[in-house]
């Protein structure tokens, strides 16, 4: 294949982000987002295993189209406390990679993977030691993931959950 023999391929991606205060502290959100590919469709699609990216497609925005609607919620405490969440969930059909079953093979009728993601999370950010860092600020971070994915696809259906316990430094 020579660079004059290349593929073409295009993509429209539309994108929409509200948000609100509820009040001096708290604040939701809610965003949409579309992408659309059109055209060749990828020459060759590196898959990995599930969890290993989002979706097990090495992380080619032409491979697939996608619709993903979220929502989260933050609220900052005096002195500093921070809670947030959000929510969200993605559709995801492939455009030429095909659903396969337990064995490895295709599923009949060389049906494409499709694939529905919920996605949820919850944070907790406490300040510590405010008095005596100065200049930076010290946070300890806790935070929970979870992840509800369904595809036709025999590989990526799973459900995970996570566990986070962080320190951060700002200044």
């Amino acid at each position: 294949m020579t660079l004059t023999d290349r593929s073409r391929a295009g993509q429209v991606v539309i994108f929409g982000r509200v948000a609100q205060s509820l009040t001096d502290r708290t604040g939701i959100s809610l965003q949409y987002l579309q992408r659309s590919s059109f055209g060749e469709v990828p020459p060759v699609v590196i898959t990995t295993p599930a969890l290993f990216f989002d979706d097990g497609i090495y992380d080619d925005p032409f491979a697939s189209n996608a619709r993903t609607v979220s929502a989260g919620a933050k609220h900052f405490f005096t002195g500093g406390m921070v809670l947030e969440s959000s929510v969200s969930r993605m559709r995801k059909d492939y455009r030429g990679s095909l659903a396969l079953g337990l064995t490895g093979d295709a599923l009949a009728g060389d049906l494409l993977r499709d694939d529905e993601v919920w996605r949820a999370n919850a944070g907790w950010t406490l300040p510590v030691f405010g008095a005596k860092t100065g200049a930076f600020a010290v946070d300890l971070n806790l935070d929970y993931y979870f992840t509800r994915h369904r595809s036709n696809d025999a590989f990526y259906n799973y459900t995970s959950h996570g566990l986070a316990l962080g320190l951060t430094v700002g200044y």
